[in-house]
């Protein structure tokens, strides 16, 4: 949820200090490029995929960007529920709060599939690494991970043991 925060970058500093070599995070968002994206009223940032990858790689990530869930309108029963998600970003139509979006997504969306029972045994949508254009994706996921430390010479290990001890 990076894209609350009001300096994500030194959000994203502050996990690369933490980490040891070899650690890894994660960072899922709502990806920007998507058709008819509608960022969030509370967000300070909506990093595209490229803008999230430099800004790990700017801290001292090494990193993978992945996105998952598909974009696919005919999930809904009628076209009237996707023209009128068009047409409510479009014109900034959504509303600012919570309880009302979800009033809203009743009143248009009037019937959604249900889940069914979750069952171990169904894995979770793949992740696929972005490719021709992240835009038909829903959302992003970037992996940053914590290279190791550059080896050190055996020499060099006892010059820095021998330093420490005169300290």
């Amino acid at each position: 949820m990076i894209y609350y925060l009001d300096d994500h970058l030194k959000a994203l500093s502050r996990a690369h200090q933490t980490l040891g070599p070899g650690g890894r995070l994660m960072v899922c968002l709502p990806n920007r490029d998507r058709p008819y994206f509608n960022p969030s009223p509370h967000s300070t940032v909506n990093p595209t995929a490229m803008d999230l990858k430099t800004a790990l790689e700017s801290v001292g990530f090494v990193t993978e960007i992945k996105d998952s869930f598909p974009i696919d309108d005919r999930r809904y029963e009628g076209w009237l529920p996707v023209v009128f998600r068009r047409l409510a970003v479009r014109f900034h139509l959504i509303p600012r709060s919570t309880r009302l979006k979800a009033v809203m997504k009743r009143f248009v969306y009037v019937r959604l599939k249900p889940l069914g029972p979750l069952e171990p045994s169904v894995p979770f949508p793949a992740l696929e690494r972005i490719g021709s254009g992240p835009g038909g994706f829903k959302n992003l996921y970037a992996f940053g991970t914590q290279p190791p430390p550059p080896p050190v010479h055996e020499n060099l290990r006892g010059a820095a043991y021998y330093r420490k001890q005169e300290a």
